[in-house]
C-alpha cells in the first residue's frame, strides 16, 4: 500500500486538482452581441435565454459571472423596452395586439417604468391609536359644559 506522500498519490492528487468540476460553461463572448440583438427584436428575458440555448437561471448566473455579459444584458433589456415603446408610438402595437394587451405587457416587462401601483405602509397600531385619540377628544368635547 503506498504511503500518503508517495509519488503515486502525489501524481493522482495533482491530476484530480486540474480537472474542472461539472460541465464546461457554454458561455462565449459573442453571446453578448446575440443577447443585444434579441433585445432589439423586443424579446423578454425568457425568449433571450431560449434564443441563446440556455435557461433563465443560467442567463442570470452569467450576468453575475461575466461583466461584459451583464452590460450586454442591460443594453438588451433597454433595447427591448425601446422596441415596445416604438410599437406603441408608431401604432404597430394597436394593429397587432391592441392597447390593453400592450399596456399589460409593458406593466409586466418594465414595472419600474410602467406599473401604476402605489404601495403605502399602513401601521395598524398607529391607526388604532389615532382613532382612539379622536374618539376621546370628541367625548371630552361632548362632556364639557357650555360656557355662556
Amino acid at each position: 500500500m503506498p504511503s500518503r506522500s508517495s509519488p503515486e498519490t502525489a501524481s493522482m492528487s495533482s491530476t484530480a486538482d486540474k480537472r474542472p468540476v461539472g460541465r464546461p460553461s457554454a458561455y462565449r463572448p459573442e453571446m453578448c452581441d446575440q443577447v443585444i440583438e434579441c433585445g432589439r427584436q423586443g424579446m423578454a428575458i425568457t425568449e433571450m435565454a431560449v434564443e441563446l440555448g440556455i435557461d433563465r437561471k443560467t442567463l442570470y448566473r452569467w450576468r453575475g459571472q461575466h461583466p461584459e455579459f451583464a452590460t450586454a444584458l442591460t443594453r438588451a433589456l433597454e433595447a427591448s423596452q425601446a422596441w415596445w415603446e416604438r410599437a406603441a408610438r408608431t401604432g404597430d402595437a394597436n394593429e397587432v395586439i391592441g392597447p390593453a394587451i400592450w399596456k399589460h405587457a409593458v406593466n409586466c416587462r418594465f414595472p419600474d417604468f410602467y406599473r401604476n401601483e402605489r404601495h403605502e405602509n399602513v401601521d395598524a397600531k398607529q391607526g388604532l391609536l389615532d382613532a382612539l385619540r379622536e374618539i376621546a377628544e370628541r367625548s371630552n368635547k361632548a362632556g364639557r359644559p357650555r360656557e355662556g
